[in-house]
């Protein structure tokens, strides 16, 4: 088993259909297809079809990070006029550092590393500057020497980012990408760093380069051709893209506190020792067994495959007869797509865009469609043509390259569970919700509270008697707090959901409401669109949280060091003083206060269904975290009644005046259970 799994801790791309990794999420899951036919051409140029970026431009890209002025001012003189694969790379490792939080949370630079996926990466540069070049030499830009070399991607992004661990590029065609990851896991296995960076370099391909892999038969000729896999498919698509992923130690971003998005736990490499172009069922089958093996599982775990699919006659027949040998019992056979049917095949950056796309169908949950596929070459394999739920924990993701070439890498994403553990059991051990169950039917409704960041079941337990006469009050109690110290902690949404909904299910066995401050607003928001319908809340109560989707005001606290993101807390009335005089409780209470920040603070609303219960927000006039029109914005969650109460106070206006604040929650639970009745 590979000694040393790594954690995906960023994301960035770029391609015919993503601007983004947000973006590439949301247009997998559509099945968007990039691919068109390209513009002119004629007789001079057969092969039209194609899915190219429009443009990268660089400045307009890096102003939707928001970076930091002198970082962004660095960026467009050091990549302003680049190359488009060199801008493309530029875009990329930016998205991904900012996605990692390595601004924010920083690792020594010696410590960091950048492997860039590619060669012959600026063969369309040359083509272009090859005219001024014959009719006035001395007119060449001195800057062509540098940025004719692969290598400029290694010097530009170390000096932008302040890497100086190692780094260099790599090249097995098309298999680059895979070969950029297994390189990556190597370093940091060996201990040479703790985080590398793997950009696939988009290749920009020539006219006669194109010309070339058309007439050797490998490339298709017009858009409104076959999808791989499907009987009628012709030969690639070349795509234009690039992509990174921030690869780092489960040590590393444990230390900064960082979420991992998946790990790659797996790997397999093979030569067929064949200069030729054709494929060999052989190696790609001892790259597939080899990297199961290696990530430690046998092949019936894997659930979803990448293939390496690019609608060749050849390849894709060689890659799924390969693939009915390492899955002989068809019953186990995973789920497999191919990505290049929708951002065309993006060369030496293949493995990395792919890669990126397996992570965000396992974070996500779904498979996207193979495109352009009607009828399947081979239907003993399931072939989605359309967007498809995926509850696989293993993915799998092949890369083949001319010259002989055969990689796989396994990826690993439990579901339900976080990616990152502080504790020594599992994270599902203890109660989720504390108090008692009213027996004696004396309560109109159970009341479920959801704490804010850092928070436990004692910041609703003066609420229970008060509220007695009409509501069950039931605090929810997340891992990592209180009697449940010693547990996993839970860094994004959509790893806490399912556990947390499959705990709270057998509570919803009478009329229930959802209480929820500041980060426990946005948890209670998505348990209540898990039971919309017949099973949905009476109400939803969200206070002091600016509704779902809106940008937050302030930057990141989560990546804070200790005592500066300590000291901001406090100052906004999450730590009271009696415990920031002490340090071995502060010491207790840091994890899960970092943990719920982080959570928050990366949070954008789950795919699902809209909310179909009536809302009660209520906020302070002096909180600085969120204003009256963030909170308004609630309004449009549901389609259901809406309040909203400005109260005297600041974020924790709840400690001013409890008795108020119960006074308003009774009222808004009286109207609620009033408007339930009338409805029956």
């Amino acid at each position: 088993m590979m000694s040393t799994p790594v954690a995906v801790t960023g994301m960035g791309v770029v391609c015919a259909i993503a601007a983004n990794t947000d973006e590439f999420a949301v247009a997998l899951r559509a099945g968007r297809s990039g691919v068109a036919d390209r513009p002119g051409g004629g007789d001079r140029q057969v092969p039209r079809v194609a899915a190219d970026l429009t443009e990268v431009d660089l400045g307009t890209a890096v102003d939707a990070l928001s970076l930091p002025p002198d970082r962004r001012r660095a960026a467009v003189r050091l990549a302003g006029r680049a190359p488009l694969s060199l801008r493309a790379s530029t875009v990329v490792a930016l998205q991904a550092w900012r996605s990692a939080g390595l601004t924010d949370a920083p690792v020594v630079a010696e410590r960091v590393g950048v492997i860039v996926a590619g060669h012959n990466l600026t063969a369309r540069h040359t083509e272009a500057v090859r005219p001024r070049y014959l009719d006035h030499p001395r007119y060449l830009p001195a800057t062509y020497a540098r940025h004719g070399l692969d290598t400029d991607h290694i010097g530009t992004i170390s000096q932008l980012l302040g890497i100086r661990g190692e780094g260099y590029t790599v090249g097995a065609a098309s298999a680059s990408g895979n070969m950029a990851l297994i390189n990556a896991v190597r370093l940091i296995g060996a201990g040479a760093v703790d985080v590398c960076l793997v950009i696939g370099a988009l290749t920009d391909l020539s006219d006669l380069e194109r010309q070339g892999y058309y007439n050797l038969g490998a490339m298709a000729e017009t858009a409104g051709g076959a999808g791989p896999f499907d009987t009628a498919r012709a030969g690639f698509v070349p795509g234009q893209g690039a992509a990174c992923l921030v690869l780092e130690s489960t040590a590393s971003a444990r230390r900064r506190g960082r979420s991992a998005s998946a790990h790659l736990i797996g790997y397999g490499v093979r030569l067929d020792g064949n200069a030729a172009t054709d494929p060999d069922e052989a190696g790609e089958v001892a790259a597939m067994t080899t990297a199961i093996a290696d990530a430690g599982i046998t092949a019936d775990r894997v659930g979803y495959v990448n293939a390496h699919g690019t609608g060749s006659d050849l390849g894709d027949r060689v890659e799924l007869t390969a693939m009915e040998r390492v899955w002989a019992n068809e019953a186990d056979r995973p789920l497999v797509n191919s990505t290049k049917g929708l951002t065309g095949h993006c060369l030496c950056a293949a493995g990395v865009v792919e890669a990126v796309a397996v992570v965000v169908q396992l974070r996500d949950g779904f498979a996207h469609p193979n495109a352009r596929l009607r009828t399947p070459v081979d239907t003993r394999f399931r072939l989605p043509t359309a967007s498809t739920p995926l509850a696989a924990e293993y993915a799998l993701s092949n890369g083949f390259g001319f010259g002989g070439f055969n990689t796989s890498v396994v990826f690993h994403r439990r579901r339900g569970e976080a990616a990152m553990h502080h504790g020594t059991v599992p994270a599902m051990t203890g109660d989720w919700v504390v108090g008692s169950a009213d027996e004696t039917g004396r309560t109109a409704v159970r009341l479920l509270c959801f704490p804010p960041a850092g928070g436990g079941a004692a910041f609703f337990r003066p609420w229970i008697r008060p509220l007695g006469d009409i509501a069950e009050v039931r605090p929810v109690l997340l891992p990592g707090r209180e009697t449940r110290l010693r547990e996993s902690l839970f860094y994004r949404m959509d790893d806490l959901i399912d556990p947390l909904c499959s705990a709270l299910e057998p509570l919803l066995d009478r009329p229930y409401a959802l209480y929820g401050h500041s980060m426990g607003a946005i948890v209670a928001y998505e348990v209540a669109r898990r039971f919309v319908g017949a099973r949905r809340p009476v109400l939803l109560l969200v206070s002091g949280r600016r509704a779902p989707g809106l940008p937050a005001r302030r930057r990141r606290l989560s990546g804070l060091p200790d005592d500066e993101f300590l000291t901001t807390v406090a100052r906004l009335g999450g730590i009271p003083p009696e415990i920031m005089a002490q340090p071995d409780l502060l010491r207790m209470i840091l994890p899960a206060l970092r943990a719920d920040f982080t959570l928050n603070e990366i949070y954008r609303p789950l795919p699902g269904p809209a909310l179909d219960c009536p809302i009660a927000a209520c906020v302070g006039d002096r909180d600085p975290e969120v204003d009256v029109p963030e909170m308004l914005q609630w309004r449009g969650e549901s389609p259901q009644d809406f309040t909203l109460r400005v109260v005297s106070g600041g974020h924790f206006y709840l400690k001013d005046d409890p008795s108020r604040v119960l006074n308003l929650i009774r009222g808004d639970l009286t109207t609620a259970m009033n408007l339930t009745t009338a409805t029956r």
